[in-house]
């Protein structure tokens, strides 16, 4: 159950810095 948490903040924070990334 952590692992899934885990990898959902993982995957929330590949967005965001890919959408910081494309708007810098």
């Amino acid at each position: 159950m952590i692992t899934k948490v885990v990898s959902g903040m993982v995957l929330i924070g590949l967005l965001f810095f890919s959408a910081c990334g494309k708007q810098a």
